[in-house]
């Protein structure tokens, strides 16, 4: 009303509501565009929007002080996204506690200020050779890479960002080849003594512990976060632990595909795997630099699938070649890139062989680095070697002209790391006086050392979940783990690809610190067997996340009852069975599931 009256006022060219908008940050974390399973924009065989919304929900919650434990292989706590996002033992921290060799604190553990390791002797080299300690480092990577997904630092112009960057990580290192359920039960307990609202266990197996999920089920205050295995298996029926065991502080989480769909290699169960969450390319911390091939070509193949020919006079194709080390009987000649394959090379030529675009996106210290020989007039007749970054000029990078027995062509690229689209060309000028045979390059490959690399698995679906569930108990601590559970299931992104799961989706951070449950659920009799003749086993179930059951029998009073019931000996005649729901949060179906049946 208010528009339409002003729009008919004199002076007035138009009118309209003063819309409110809502701060909509990106951060500034050079990777963050890499990693799909907080943003997802499509493409490349993506499906827009198949991920977790973290911008979304980063306007609600950056996970404020939650401390996660990380059960797994330790930290890499000097990573660059890392550093300084690990939680500190306050009872050890400060005055120089941290290494007196005093167990200030009184929890049995010495100098623990940021985290134990349980293990003994791991890493792919053995590199661990202290024993258990204060020194929860990672030798493996499993462990540094979950942590990254979790809490690695948002807008500090490095790197990538975690799903709660304002969360603090705990480290428990438990081993890696060695990894048992004794120190699993170990590292359960500490996190939980040291204050851990979340905790994320990316591992399992197939034998059932007793003493684990006691741990678990005594750490009633903390969630623990688990991977569902990458068997590809119904964990309903091949039970894989701890993520099968019947803990309502347990969310066991699948893996998802930037496509939306659950990975072949994904455990699933609609009965013990809560919901889906990203986990195939995902982009996180390294535990030591990997050297990252960017680009390489032995020229074993034809240029055309890879290089682009253009300028004038142009000769640049493959021929076969030997350089030292190579194997004197091939059954296959080596090919080498050359700028005139067999003969000299053309007078006024100008010709270049380019690249596709190249990734450098997250390489430090780029190398490009081949194999060559040849020969030119020295001066005028020269090959360059050039690159250009996305919509930028050409920009020549080395020179060789003269003569050239086989060299190591190293050439450093670090002017240009992070670039996402990079060409590469090599080209050859040359006068109109004097020709030569030119040059052959071959085993040529860029590579770019990064403190970041791609894995996939349930591994590092979990840590999704772990990220958005500290989201969820900083934005409200009163939640308990089983209510986080339930708006982390109750709130994921219907898809009938995630059907095998409890949620039949996939985690939807966002959604979930906005999910309200005031629908009560719907209770169903899923099973009624007659056992002998005066007894009966029923099996109940519900349409989301249960608290508790009550039953009642003929007209006693509703009463709490197991999911599994057996009910007998019973009297002859006719009964009623009813049972009904009750939600995580404390709705109560009101119209009991019924099953009459009769004792003859």
């Amino acid at each position: 009303r208010a528009v339409r009256r002003l729009a008919r006022k004199p002076g007035v060219a138009y009118a309209e509501p003063n819309y409110v908008r809502e701060l909509q940050a990106i951060p500034n974390d050079p990777l963050f565009g890499k990693l799909w399973g907080l943003h997802n924009t499509g493409g490349g065989g993506r499906r827009a929007d198949a991920d977790i919304d973290a911008p979304e929900a980063w306007d609600l919650s950056l996970g404020d002080g939650v401390v996660v434990a990380v059960l797994d292989t330790g930290v890499n706590y000097e990573h660059e996204d890392l550093a300084g996002q690990l939680f500190l033992n306050p009872g050890e921290t400060g005055m120089g506690r941290e290494d007196n060799g005093i167990d200030d604190d009184g929890n049995g553990f010495v100098d623990d200020w940021r985290g134990w390791d349980f293990g003994v002797v791991d890493g792919h080299d053995g590199l661990d050779l202290s024993g258990p300690d204060n020194d929860p480092r990672d030798h493996f990577g499993h462990g540094t890479h979950v942590s990254g997904t979790i809490a690695a630092a948002a807008d500090n112009g490095v790197g990538i960002a975690g799903v709660a960057p304002k969360a603090r990580i705990l480290p428990v290192r438990l081993g890696d080849y060695d990894l048992n359920v004794s120190r699993s039960v170990r590292g359960i307990k500490y996190a939980h003594a040291l204050g851990a609202k979340v905790a994320n266990m990316s591992y399992g197996g197939w034998g059932p512990s007793r003493a684990e999920l006691d741990a678990i089920r005594a750490a009633s205050d903390t969630l623990f976060v688990i991977a569902a295995g990458n068997e590809g298996m119904n964990v309903d029926r091949e039970r894989f632990f701890p993520c099968a065991y019947p803990a309502r502080n347990i969310i066991c989480v699948a893996a998802s595909t930037p496509a939306d769909r659950l990975a072949d290699f994904s455990n699933y169960g609609r009965n013990r795997v809560d919901l889906a969450a990203p986990g195939t390319a995902i982009l996180s911390a390294a535990w030591r630099v990997q050297f990252r091939r960017v680009f390489t070509d032995g020229f074993r193949e034809p240029l055309a699938g890879t290089w682009r020919r253009g300028g004038t006079n142009n000769t640049w194709g493959r021929q076969p070649v030997r350089f030292p080390g190579d194997p004197v009987r091939k059954r296959r000649p080596n090919y080498a890139l050359s700028d005139s394959p067999g003969k000299p090379y053309r007078n006024n030529a100008d010709a270049t062989v380019t690249t596709g675009p190249l990734d450098l996106s997250g390489g430090r210290n780029c190398m490009l680095n081949f194999l060559f020989r040849g020969r030119t007039e020295p001066g005028p007749d020269r090959m360059l070697v050039e690159v250009r970054r996305s919509g930028g000029p050409w920009e020549e990078v080395a020179s060789y002209s003269g003569r050239f027995p086989v060299t190591l062509g190293e050439i450093d690229l670090s002017a240009y790391d992070g670039e996402e689209s990079l060409r590469l060309r090599f080209r050859l000028k040359t006068d109109g006086s004097v020709r030569a045979p030119g040059f052959v390059i071959d085993s040529l490959y860029l590579e770019c050392p990064s403190n970041y690399m791609r894995e996939r698995g349930t591994s590092m679906a979990a840590p999704h979940v772990a990220g958005a569930a500290a989201l969820l108990m900083a934005h409200d601590p009163s939640l308990t783990p089983f209510e986080a559970r339930a708006k982390l299931v109750g709130s994921a992104d219907r898809r009938p690809s995630f059907r095998r799961t409890i949620a039949g989706g996939r985690l939807n951070a966002a959604a979930a610190l906005t999910y309200e449950d005031a629908q009560p659920p719907e209770t169903s009799v899923v099973a009624f067997k007659r056992v002998g003749k005066r007894g009966a086993r029923i099996r109940l179930g519900a349409d989301e996340l249960v608290r508790r059951y009550e039953c009642r029998l003929d007209e006693a009073p509703f009463a709490k009852c197991p999911k599994n019931l057996k009910l007998g000996p019973l009297a002859m005649g006719a009964h009623v069975f009813a049972a009904r729901a009750v939600d995580a949060f404390g709705n109560t179906d009101p119209t009991p599931a019924v099953r009459r049946f009769r004792i003859r």
